[in-house]
């Protein structure tokens, strides 16, 4: 978050993902989040943004640090140090970018971002024209750099019966190295208070490399 560079695209954009060719010299300065049209009101087409910060996050062993945005409007092509992390389509999901192995740590990095946001009808299939949907494009959500375990708990999707009282949960882990992974999952339901009025024992569970669903009751 906070102030970034931004560049119409342009010739000699191709040299824009990384830092030693970025036009830091024509770049307006703009606020993420925010939108495109603060810098360039009224335009639509390729911008480039760019910035450079420092990484000073610290992570523990056996962590991966993740680029993470939680919106960006509507498609982009995302850089880190030169290196294109991927492509993303759509305004509205967030997406992220396992960075662990080209990030710099206690240096210098350069993030390069190239937001597409064509003018009229977006892929989505909203309307601009009519004013239901504004197309002014841009990082319009938090961009954050995150640190966790290589082996974490991704999602929990919680089935209470109201009629037994009883909990069922399908709890995701996602492993991301590439071994099998032993892990053990309990549960504590709690009042909305906070008063705890259970607790699932916690079982042991093989995870496989990539998402892994278990269920566990109580």
């Amino acid at each position: 978050n906070g102030q970034w560079s931004i560049l119409k695209d342009g010739p000699g954009s191709s040299a824009w993902s990384d830092a030693d060719g970025f036009d830091f010299e024509n770049a307006e300065p703009i606020l993420v989040p925010g939108n495109i049209w603060e810098a360039f009101p009224g335009y639509n087409g390729v911008s480039w943004y760019g910035k450079v910060f420092n990484d000073y996050l610290v992570s523990e062993e056996n962590e991966r640090m993740y680029l993470r945005f939680e919106a960006v409007q509507y498609s982009c092509d995302v850089y880190l140090n030169g290196e294109k992390l991927g492509s993303h389509i759509g305004s509205e999901v967030p997406f992220e970018y396992d960075v662990t192995d080209i990030i710099r740590p206690n240096e210098e990095n350069f993030i390069a971002v190239a937001v597409s946001n064509g003018k009229g009808m977006l892929l989505a299939g909203s309307n601009t024209e009519t004013g239901a949907f504004w197309d002014c494009g841009g990082i319009w959500q938090e961009v954050s750099l995150i640190s966790r375990p290589e082996v974490y708990i991704s999602d929990v999707y919680a089935k209470p019966d109201w009629k037994t009282g009883e909990v069922e949960m399908d709890i995701t882990v996602a492993n991301e190295t590439e071994e099998q992974k032993t892990v053990s999952i309990g549960a504590a339901i709690n009042e909305k208070g906070g008063a705890v009025v259970e607790n699932i024992a916690a079982q042991s569970f093989q995870a496989a490399p990539g998402e892994n669903t278990f269920t566990i009751k109580g």
